[in-house]
This record gives C-alpha cells, structure tokens and sequence, in this order.
C-alpha cells in the first residue's frame, strides 16, 4: 500500500507497506526523470534488505514525468513488476508492467 501526498508538479512518498516476503526476494528499481535521485538504479536481494530498501523510498519526492519502476522477483514465484507514473496535480498512476 502506498500513500502520496501532492502539490501540482511535486509528488511525495510518504509510506509503502509490504506484505511477508520469501527469503530470496530480489527488488530492482528504477527511476527516470528531472526528480529522481542521482542514484536511480537499485537492485537488492534478501528480504531485509528488500525491506529496508522500500522503506527508503518512502519520503522522496518526485516531480511531475518522473517514472518510477518497481519490480520484486524470488525464485518459485513469477516477478511482479509495476510503473509509477507522477502526474502534474493528479494522484500517481500505477500501471503493471507486462512481461516481466
């Protein structure tokens, strides 16, 4: 569950709540656009870490255009991928990304 808070074209984080994780889960994210962080690309396995990583997503802001890419992944489970779209003045779009 995520919960957002927005202000025409800046678009805050504010928590992410997950479920029970396998042991193996692997998280990649993903983010383009002018608000993403330097870093954008993080890819982490372990379901701590998986934790820990989700969490430091919550309290980022973004900026209208920007898309953030979300997948989570473990072995014996098909991955489970989605799009997060930040729109000017709109709550974020969350599309499934097909095919992953």
């Amino acid at each position: 569950m995520l919960s957002w808070t927005w202000n025409r074209a800046e678009i805050g984080l504010h928590g992410l709540t997950v479920g029970r994780l396998p042991g193996d889960t692997r998280l990649s994210t993903t983010c383009t656009g002018h608000g993403c962080p330097r870093r954008s690309k993080t890819t982490v396995t372990g379901a701590r870490p998986v934790r820990r990583a989700l969490r430091a997503l919550a309290g980022r802001r973004y900026r209208a255009g920007d898309v953030l890419t979300i997948t989570l992944s473990a072995a014996g489970y098909r991955p489970e991928a989605a799009r997060v779209i930040f729109r000017n003045g709109k709550v974020p779009l969350i599309r499934p990304v097909r095919g992953s």
